[in-house]
């Protein structure tokens, strides 16, 4: 592992592993654990735009990343999951429809269960996921859905019910907003607890708040993080009552841009994942989510990988003006591998937005990289 010092703390990264590659389109990974041996990395094949369900590609390791194979395929993407049981593993949809013709502040989708066979094998199956008591009407979306996102990774909370993070535009709005959720039978059904962050919270132009992820953090409160505008700075905002009110959102120091992920340490150090340009990892020792020291982690793949995998060097920098055709989507997967370990995965896309083959080669790779995070004494 190469180590990086910071102020406090030492991450070490391993070399970063392929975990597949494709032809066209294989972007957007997302990491899932779906028992104690298996982690599941989910990629799209699909363009970016709305479409319903997205179908994907479903890779897994049994050693904590070290080897990968492609298991199957699946009709619907999604970045957020529950265990619900041994070997099985319910993956929320994305998108959603109306809960009932004229509906708008009820919503549905059909999210996918994963399940080890007794031969070992990866069986999916479809499962209705339901999403209730938005407090107001949901602008129209697409073709027949509602405007309401479910990317945000799951989290349980020490009351045993799965908080997760929606996003969306009420009606009338022109930003997006931020909202809780809660669910007290394993993901089947989601309950609206409260806005975390309103339109007018983030005013920033053409988004607002949305892409997020939520941590315990030592004390007990809840850490969300959300992105507001591309290649701008991320917000947070904590709960001390377990997702129910959000103090005020407030920018972040030192971390910015697309879709966080978000892993709270054994030893109390918070990490998380994101970028763009490029991939980067921050580490938090502040308790709150307060102020974040870089590592970057495009920089360490092209130390690592062979000349045709690399990034070029303006991604790999992190440089937020770069203008070439993008090499990454900067979309990370976060996964605790135990105590200070994690696994992180991430894209490099031959072709930009495009489907490859491309200016950067062939085809598209996904990548991990495994983690370890520790405390150091801090210099007097």
């Amino acid at each position: 592992m190469t180590a990086y010092p910071l102020t406090g703390a030492k991450v070490s990264v391993a070399a970063p592993v392929e975990v597949g590659r494709a032809g066209g389109r294989l972007w957007f990974p997302s990491l899932h654990r779906l028992d104690e041996r298996r982690i599941l990395c989910i990629a799209t094949l699909a363009e970016d735009k709305g479409q319903g369900e997205w179908p994907a590609a479903v890779f897994v390791t049994e050693d904590e990343g070290r080897t990968w194979r492609r298991e199957a395929d699946t009709a619907c993407y999604g970045m957020g999951s529950s265990r619900i049981g041994p070997g099985t593993m319910l993956l929320q949809p994305y998108e959603v429809w109306p809960l009932a013709p004229g509906a708008r502040r009820d919503a549905t989708a059909q999210g996918t269960l994963f399940t080890v066979r007794p031969d070992g094998a990866l069986g999916t199956t479809r499962a209705a996921v339901r999403f209730l008591g938005f407090p107001r009407d949901l602008q129209d979306y697409n073709a027949g859905q509602l405007a309401a996102f479910n990317n945000g990774p799951i989290l349980r909370l020490p009351d045993g019910r799965l908080h997760s993070t929606l996003y969306g535009k009420f009606s009338g709005d022109e930003r997006l907003s931020l909202w809780s959720f809660a669910s007290r039978d394993e993901g089947f059904t989601w309950e609206f607890q409260s806005v975390i962050a309103r339109q007018e919270d983030v005013p920033v132009p053409r988004e607002g708040a949305n892409e997020a992820d939520t941590v315990l953090l030592p004390d007990g409160r809840l850490l969300c993080v959300f992105r507001a505008l591309g290649r701008t700075p991320y917000w947070r905002s904590l709960s001390a009552d377990l997702g129910r009110t959000w103090t005020t959102p407030l920018m972040i120091e030192g971390a910015a841009s697309v879709k966080p992920q978000l892993l709270s340490l054994a030893n109390g150090l918070v990490v998380l994942s994101g970028g763009r340009e490029g991939i980067l990892l921050w580490v938090c020792s502040d308790g709150e989510g307060r102020r974040w020291q870089r590592v970057n982690l495009g920089t360490h793949h092209n130390a690592c990988a062979p000349e045709p995998l690399r990034y070029p060097a303006e991604v790999a920098c992190g440089a937020v003006a770069y203008a070439g055709r993008a090499a990454t989507t900067s979309y990370t997967g976060l996964a605790g591998l135990g105590g200070n370990g994690a696994l992180l995965c991430y894209d490099r896309l031959a072709n930009g937005w495009g489907p490859a083959p491309g200016p950067y080669g062939s085809e598209n790779s996904i990548f991990c990289v495994r983690l370890h995070v520790e405390r150091t004494p801090v210099p007097q």
